[in-house]
Parts: C-alpha cells; structure tokens; sequence
C-alpha cells in the first residue's frame, strides 16, 4: 500500500517537472508585462500635470517593465507622450419604464511614442477600457460609488495596457534599424 503511493507521488512530481519545463520551453509566461523587454532603455514620460495618479501608474509600469526614468528629454532613449484621458459615460440598458439600468463607461488614453530627436516613432494611438455597471435610482450614492471605483481600476488597467503598446513601439522601431 505504501509502496503503491510512493510510486505514484513520485508519478506526479515527475509529470509537474515535465509539464514546467514543456511550457518555460514553448515561451508561454505568467500574465503582466512579458518580460523586462524595456531593460537598458531610458525613457522620459510626459504627462498632463493635471494626472497625477495617472502618472504614478505609468511610472510603475514602466519600471516593472525594466525602464530607466529620465529626468530630461536629453537623456532618454524615448518620450512617451500621453495626452488626457478621454472619459465617457454612456446609458447602456433601459427598464420597460425608460429608467437606466446600466451605464457603460469608457477610458480611451491617447499617447505615441517619440525619438530622442522628436521624430515619431509611429502613429498616435490610443488604448481603452470599457466597463459595464448596473445603475440603482434607490441608492444613487452607491451607484456613484461604484462608479468612482470603476474609474480607477480602468485607469489603472489602461496604464498597464499603454506600457505594453509602449513596448511594442520601442522593440519594433529598434527591429526595422
């Protein structure tokens, strides 16, 4: 019996080994930034100074993703310019008495991506988040609450995404050198 459990505890540890080196093999990787592909590269980050938080985040993400923040355009390798955000809200879903049920909201944050020189590095482009809440005429507070919230975690999102679309840009324009 305890022959039979070690041998298939030792079954198992070996499939576990297998299946680990088969997926580090085939590049699959954890979700986030893949890898520090920004690694050795300076890049001044210019931000509306009316978002701060915005900028914060950005700033995260670059570092995470390997990146030296440059104090001056001089420096850098790369200037990542991002404009304000563009917020909406729209209705989405209506009650058979005309009232909202639901809201949609939208982040979209334009940026592109500049040389050392200013000379761009491709187009504008612009990365967007879009959420769904369910809109509560009884407790409208809550509603503006949840609302808030939702606002912050796309931005949040939308900074992630941006430094992925930024990563992009920088080992495209490096690859067509």
């Amino acid at each position: 019996m305890n022959d039979g459990l070690c041998r298939r505890g030792a079954v198992v540890v070996f499939a576990v080994a297998v299946v680990s080196l088969l997926m580090s093999g085939c590049g699959w990787h954890l979700r986030g930034y893949g890898g520090a592909s920004l690694q050795h590269r300076t890049i001044y980050l210019r931000v509306p100074a009316d978002q701060p938080r915005l900028a914060a985040a950005l700033r995260r993400g670059l570092r995470a993703a390997g990146a030296s923040l440059a104090s001056d355009v001089k420096s850098a390798d790369a200037v990542v310019e991002v404009e304000s955000p563009r917020i909406g809200r729209r209705a989405s879903t209506f009650s058979t008495a005309a009232r909202v049920e639901e809201y949609e909201l939208s982040y979209g944050l334009p940026f592109r991506v500049l040389g050392p020189k200013g000379q761009p590095w491709g187009p504008r482009q612009v990365v967007t988040d879009t959420r769904t809440y369910p809109y509560d005429t009884k407790n409208v507070l809550s509603s503006q609450s949840q609302e808030r919230q939702l606002r912050l975690e796309m931005a949040e999102e939308v900074a992630n995404l941006l430094v992925g679309r930024v990563q992009a840009v920088i080992n495209r324009h490096e690859t067509a050198q």
